[in-house]
């Protein structure tokens, strides 16, 4: 276990937090059009609180790791959201710092929403830090 590695199964513990990593089927990001076809292999994401409280989502591994035949680990997926849920909730604004398009805007917020409301304070704090 490495040290990255170690910082998600921290968070993990201490919040009392399941991680569930399955590859989905196939499916294309909302972002995969823009990038001619290259993404990684879709996973099908599912974060289960001890009060049992869940949020699910896809997970679009690297290029590089579907081609090492790597599937991502807990600490790919809470460093990913860690950025997400620091994301502005205001479309605009998401559009102004990242560009794209309104749809990729629209949904970068909604999936913010998600999981600042799916999250505690302090459990998005200790989330923020895994980074």
């Amino acid at each position: 276990m490495n040290e990255y590695d170690e910082k998600a199964d921290i968070f993990l513990k201490k919040h009392g937090i399941k991680l569930s990593i399955r590859r989905g089927d196939y499916k294309e990001p909302l972002w995969g059009r823009e990038s001619d076809g290259h993404f990684g292999d879709h996973y099908r994401i599912v974060v289960t609180r001890k009060d049992g409280k869940r949020i699910s989502f896809s997970f679009w591994g690297s290029i590089a790791d579907m081609q090492e035949g790597k599937d991502p680990r807990p600490y790919d997926i809470l460093a990913c959201m860690s950025s997400d849920s620091s994301m502005p909730t205001d479309p605009d604004e998401v559009q102004q710092e990242f560009g794209g398009n309104i749809k990729q805007a629209l949904a970068t917020v909604k999936f913010a929403e998600r999981l600042q409301g799916f999250f505690t304070e302090e459990e998005l704090t200790d989330l923020r830090e895994i980074q």
